[in-house]
């Protein structure tokens, strides 16, 4: 047995038996502690199965579940896929208005700084007052 093969004595279906495996004993025992609900699972719907057959059950509804498992895991990943893709599209439309908006700030930036600015007055009317008029019009 090599330095990280783990050994553990578990019960499934009534027998004791020792597994090895790479994984820590503890897991080992939650293995075998699911092969063994399983097993009386199907057990007590189906009483008069000989013990290989009940094994052999067991190892079809598990595989089922494992085939299921796969099948739905492969259905979230590609869900991810595509949500990752959607998130870059909304990264990059993100960075393209940022900088529009940027754009529309320094055009806003330059339109208020030129209503600052002063603006010439117009020259000074200047009244006749004798004649009663503008600028000596007549």
């Amino acid at each position: 047995m090599g330095e990280d093969m783990s050994k553990a004595i578990v019960r499934i279906g009534g027998l004791e038996y020792t597994i090895k495996g790479n994984e820590p004993e503890e897991y080992l025992h939650k293995v075998a502690i699911c092969v063994d609900k399983k097993m009386k699972a199907i057990e007590k719907t189906n009483f008069n199965l000989s013990t290989s057959m009940l094994a052999v059950l067991t190892s079809i509804n598990l595989a089922d579940e494992v085939l299921k498992s796969e099948a739905e895991l492969e259905k979230v990943n590609k869900e991810l896929e595509t949500l990752k893709e959607e998130v870059e599209i909304l990264n990059d439309m993100l960075m393209s208005l940022e900088e529009e908006n940027k754009t529309l700030k320094e055009i806003l930036e330059r339109q208020n700084n030129r209503q600052n600015t002063p603006k010439k007055q117009p020259p000074p009317v200047i009244y006749d007052v004798a004649r009663g008029n503008k600028g000596g019009k007549r």
